[in-house]
């Protein structure tokens, strides 16, 4: 069985500009990870409109080294596009935060993948993704995982994990190419 983990699925635009153009996708299960309760009701009707397409999974929270609750912080403007996740730092002063369930990435991973799945793993998640690149380096599920496209963002929001080109090597020696998410 083949999984699209699309972490940091906003609206659906992934559907959109990438699953469309790749038919080997087509009824595959896709796992829409995003906290946002913003995005959620266009994310819900995207799901609805695919749903003879792919097996859609909506997952109302986001992915973490760690389960439990992480601020998750709005930017006032109230454009979908202006929320983002921060773990550590200063407070920000632009907006307000909610705070959000953040299930452990090898926990949901081993929810999802059963013996003989395959997984493509997508990550959009402003900032979460060193921390979730450095989880599944020391996850048994990274076998799993066939395909990886990361939008690395410029800030890491936890200055002890490993910078984007670090995690590119430590990914390479693995036999596993972290792609760029040009979306």
């Amino acid at each position: 069985m083949l999984h699209f983990l699309d972490v940091g699925a906003n609206e659906g635009q992934t559907f959109d500009c990438y699953l469309s153009s790749h038919p080997e996708y087509d009824g595959c299960h896709v796992w829409c990870i995003e906290p946002s309760p913003r995005v959620m009701l266009p994310l819900l009707q995207k799901a609805y409109q695919l749903r003879e397409k792919y097996q859609i999974h909506v997952c109302p929270f986001g992915l973490r080294a760690f389960s439990g609750l992480v601020p998750f912080y709005m930017m006032a403007t109230g454009s979908p596009a202006d929320s983002f996740e921060v773990t550590v730092g200063p407070v920000m002063q632009c907006g307000y935060s909610i705070d959000t369930y953040a299930v452990g990435l090898r926990e949901f991973l081993r929810y999802v993948l059963k013996p003989h799945d395959t997984a493509v793993l997508k990550l959009d998640c402003e900032g979460s993704e060193y921390e979730l690149l450095t989880c599944l380096l020391d996850s048994t599920s990274l076998s799993y995982v066939t395909k990886i496209m990361v939008e690395f963002h410029q800030v890491k929001l936890i200055s002890s994990m490993p910078g984007e080109e670090e995690l590119k090597r430590q990914f390479a020696e693995h036999g596993k190419a972290l792609e760029n998410w040009p979306y």
